[in-house]
């Protein structure tokens, strides 16, 4: 990548807990910084500690800059606005980058860049398909204006974001997610991987593994994992290993020992992806998984939802064995076809167009569109 001629760049993350959204914008931190930059990421004090580990180079700034609404939109977005125009002014940015993992969670961020008049980018990763969000009725700024650049994650998404903040469609730019190829894994490492697997989940060598990795909450259909996971037991014999937290975890904890194990937050999902017969993606809604991608990469076959690789379009169904969101025995069914030891043609097909639609768009050619579009950015900002 190029140089950009900005040396200090504020990244600012309202969020609470990490998912795909956190780790795109900790990981486009890291290259900006590569590239030579000053890349500051500021998000809450508890997020920054869970980041840590995985960016341990990376110049975080804690501050609480969450979105917090317990006592209303108005007293959310006038917070956030003071805590982002107080880091504006201490830590001097040449332009901001603002994560919006819900399309409200930034306002109070939004108003604070505006009124400071810096060159501004707004990065969109998730967003309902219909209704209204609180707080998107007032909002005196402009929204569209030079040294302003509106991004989103997938075609969707672009879509749903400019309707939500009334804007004209088009405005927002689609830059795709992307991953790195991995390097092959050594000789016997995947068989290693596998059998520690199933040591940890305690169960027979040849037990078949379906991975849920995200966070446990309803939109990514966490409530639907035990009945999948009974039928795909039932169906095979198979368990689904599930990597996250969130609200559904004591929940799900509370079942017992039986086809769902619970392996808890894990910073190792590409051990996971290597040790298990494929993923499971249930959700109700993504913008373009990295998950997903991360499968894609390793030629693990991907059993999701519609609405999970909705970004795909009708293309979808070539890149994912797709199954109609509230068909939880459908889930089971093709989970079952996902791990036979002989895959069908259907699967080896499917599997091999999804690897070669993430390869195309790597995370090197991901990076260069951002940092092209913060080029773009800065030099038609107002002086």
């Amino acid at each position: 990548m190029r140089s950009l001629q900005v040396q200090r760049i504020l990244l600012v993350l309202p969020s609470e807990d990490v998912g795909g959204t956190e780790l795109h914008t900790a990981a486009l931190a890291h290259a900006l910084q590569q590239q030579g930059m000053e890349a500051i990421l500021s998000c809450d004090p508890a997020l920054s500690g869970r980041l840590r580990p995985s960016f341990p180079d990376l110049n975080f700034h804690e501050a609480p800059v969450s979105w917090i609404a317990k006592d209303g939109a108005a007293a959310a977005s006038a917070a956030q606005a003071a805590e982002v125009a107080t880091l504006l002014e201490a830590l001097r940015p040449d332009a901001v980058v603002l994560a919006l993992p819900w399309p409200n969670f930034g306002l109070g961020a939004l108003r604070a860049v505006a009124e400071a008049r810096l060159p501004l980018m707004v990065v969109s990763h998730l967003a309902p398909a219909s209704g209204r969000l609180s707080g998107m009725d007032a909002m005196p700024w402009p929204l569209t204006q030079a040294g302003l650049a509106w991004i989103a994650v997938s075609e969707p998404v672009a879509r749903r974001t400019e309707q939500l903040f009334d804007m004209p469609p088009g405005i927002l730019r689609v830059i795709p997610n992307g991953v790195d190829l991995p390097p092959a894994p050594p000789l016997g490492e995947e068989a290693r991987l596998r059998a520690a697997l199933r040591a940890e989940l305690d169960v027979a060598p040849e037990t078949p593994v379906a991975l849920f990795a995200g966070r446990l909450e309803e939109a990514k259909g966490a409530d639907r994992l035990p009945e999948i996971a009974a039928a795909f037991h039932a169906a095979c014999g198979g368990v689904v290993a599930c990597a996250g937290r969130g609200s559904w975890r004591v929940r799900l904890s509370g079942l017992g020992k039986g086809p769902l194990r619970l392996l808890g937050y894990r910073q190792d999902v590409d051990r996971l992806l290597l040790a298990s017969d494929a993923l499971l993606l249930p959700s109700r809604i993504e913008g373009l998984p990295l998950i997903y991608l991360e499968a894609a990469m390793r030629r693990r076959p991907v059993v999701a939802s519609h609405a999970a690789l909705a970004c795909f379009g009708p293309l979808a169904a070539e890149r994912a064995l797709l199954v109609p969101d509230d068909d939880l025995p459908g889930y089971a069914r093709m989970l079952e076809q996902a791990v036979w030891r002989e895959p069908s043609a259907q699967v080896r097909a499917v599997v091999e167009e999804a690897w070669y639609q993430a390869s195309t768009h790597d995370r090197a050619a991901m990076y260069e569109a951002y940092l092209s579009a913060l080029r773009g950015l800065c030099a038609l900002s107002p002086a």
